[in-house]
């Protein structure tokens, strides 16, 4: 075995020429920010959807934001846990973001993502501002189910949270991929859930486990889907086609609201009332169902502005 000898005159360079601890601090967060392999980043990509990154940068106003708890895991080749908690402006405005990275893991729940999550929706409940959650998870992981249901960050804390934060802090949630089991309960307990076309899954049980209990065949989209949630069960508010617009769609609702129950709602310039023509429109029924949200108009919204939901679905009459 050999070994090598620095002389005391070369000692300084040696020194001059290592790392600093800053250095080492900030090789290690460009990685963590990288996320997953590039063989899964390259599979999310082609499947037609965006990085978790990339959905950041379309939120968030000038791509600014700061992550806690990026590190997490990191020496576990499990960059953040595989979610990314950031704090950044939607139009000025300071929101909370909780969002899975499928890149790492498939987006499964571990237990340092519990505990991220549930810290960030104190954070998010005591500072007074809107919380975001971008879900894109396979679930909780199985090997790690032990340590994950028990204590104050534990899952369960989540929909908790969730419960608790209700009516204090707009909650809304996009769904880009799926959502299955107790991650299904999120986008049920927000008060606003956009669903991906194609994409956007939410069940408690798949396919594949109905037909072992049930011994009854049924589709992914039948199960859990982004249409039929948006048309049938209600779970979902608007279905979108991609996930650009997924974010946009966040954009636009968080602008109609205001940050907490303790701030005022944003104020738009008066217009004269919409004549009554478009107010009955409201109630005009067409075979066999109503006329669609898309064809109404509040008469008592700001002009042009408004924000529609589940417009492939209207009511029956």
């Amino acid at each position: 075995m050999s070994t090598t000898t620095i002389t005391e005159a070369e000692a300084p360079t040696a020194a001059a020429e290592a790392p600093t601890v800053h250095e080492l601090l900030r090789e290690k967060l460009e990685q963590a920010k990288i996320g997953g392999s590039e063989k899964n980043r390259k599979k999310i990509v082609e499947s037609g959807k965006l990085l978790v990154r990339e959905r950041l940068a379309l939120l968030f106003d000038d791509n600014e934001y700061i992550e806690d708890g990026l590190l997490a895991r990191f020496e576990d080749g499990l960059p953040g846990d595989a979610v990314i908690i950031a704090f950044g402006r939607v139009d000025g405005r300071q929101v909370c973001v909780i969002a899975n990275d499928f890149s790492v893991k498939a987006g499964t729940w571990g237990n340092r993502t519990f505990e991220k999550i549930t810290a960030a929706q104190e954070k998010s409940n005591a500072a007074g501002i809107p919380l975001v959650y971008l879900f894109d998870s396979a679930g909780a992981r199985i090997d790690e189910q032990f340590e994950s249901f028990a204590g104050r960050h534990a899952w369960g804390n989540i929909f908790y949270n969730q419960v608790q934060i209700s009516g204090r802090v707009p909650q809304v949630c996009a769904l880009f991929g799926p959502s299955p089991a107790g991650s299904a309960y999120v986008p049920a307990l927000c008060d606003m859930t956009i669903m991906v076309r194609g994409h956007a899954t939410a069940y408690l049980g798949s396919p594949r486990l109905a037909e072992m209990v049930t011994g009854e065949k049924v589709t992914l989209e039948e199960m859990g889907g982004a249409e039929m949630h948006c048309t049938v069960s209600g779970l979902g508010d608007v279905l979108v086609e991609d996930d650009a617009e997924a974010i946009a769609a966040i954009r636009v609702w968080l602008s109609f609201l205001p940050a907490s129950w303790e701030q005022p709602a944003p104020v738009a310039p008066h217009w004269n009332r919409a004549p009554a023509a478009r107010w009955k429109r409201l109630f005009r029924c067409a075979r066999p169902r109503c006329s669609t949200w898309k064809s109404s108009s509040n008469p008592w919204s700001m002009k042009g502005a408004g924000f529609r939901t589940r417009s492939s679905s209207p009511p029956k009459c």
